[in-house]
């Protein structure tokens, strides 16, 4: 997974407006997105497999949910 500063950032407004397109990326390209609100991060798309692992090994580390 890349540090959210090295992967594609959209706008709130622009993520809005592109969905259908973002989540063709995720699934197709796998590709993570950061969602951004005044230029900050608040959210990221990720593909849903990735999804998957990153809690299973939150779990294997003892600390998931």
């Amino acid at each position: 997974m890349k540090e959210i500063e090295q992967m594609p950032q959209v706008s709130a407004q622009a993520a809005r407006e592109k969905f259908r397109e973002l989540l063709n990326n995720a699934e197709v390209k796998g590709e993570e997105t950061a969602i951004t609100r005044y230029g900050k991060p608040v959210a990221v798309l990720v593909p849903a497999d990735m999804w998957e692992r990153m809690l299973a090994a939150l779990a294997e580390m003892g600390t998931g949910q």
